[in-house]
């Protein structure tokens, strides 16, 4: 198992120091950090506002070449994000930044498009944007990469989350 580790912009490292010294919450501190590492943060509407040129998704845009069919993957992806803010930004990423392939996703809200689970088993280069606990009782084990954009902070949530990818 390959693991790549990205490292924060100036940019995000300045938004989190600022944002960390609005709070003496060591929780709400902690949310905040998750929240810049993913490349956003929340406003006091809930309305997220999103970094410019977040390192992260140039990762996910340089996997999406590589495990693309015509370099020789399977063109199965599956993408975990914690956040609704997060899968948002995610979905809209790979659909502008690698337009050949289809994009669904599982969250709260429900899957879209609604044969999603049809599509990831049957259509080439197709990549699922997911809370990784959206996924009880669902195989992907034919992905060729699981992205951990996000870690939820339910550790049954991870676990679930690998359960439904191995082989």
């Amino acid at each position: 198992k390959e693991r790549i580790r990205v490292e924060p912009t100036q940019e995000q490292i300045e938004i989190a120091e600022s944002a960390l010294e609005l709070t003496d919450n060591p929780s709400q501190a902690y949310q905040l950090a998750r929240q810049v590492s993913d490349g956003f943060i929340y406003d006091e509407d809930k309305t997220p506002s999103y970094i410019e040129n977040n390192p992260k998704l140039s990762v996910v845009s340089d996997l999406l070449d590589y495990y693309h069919t015509d370099n020789g993957g399977t063109g199965k992806l599956i993408i975990f994000a914690d956040y609704t803010a997060s899968i948002d930004r995610l979905v809209e990423h790979c659909n502008e930044a690698s337009p050949s392939w289809s994009v669904g996703r599982i969250d709260g809200r429900g899957l879209f498009p609604n044969n999603t689970l049809d599509l990831f088993d049957s259509q080439r280069n197709f990549c699922l944007v997911c809370h990784p606990g959206s996924v009880h009782g669902l195989d992907f084990s034919g992905s060729d990469c699981i992205v951990y954009y996000s870690n939820s902070t339910n550790p049954d949530h991870r676990v679930q989350s690998i359960e439904r990818c191995e082989n």
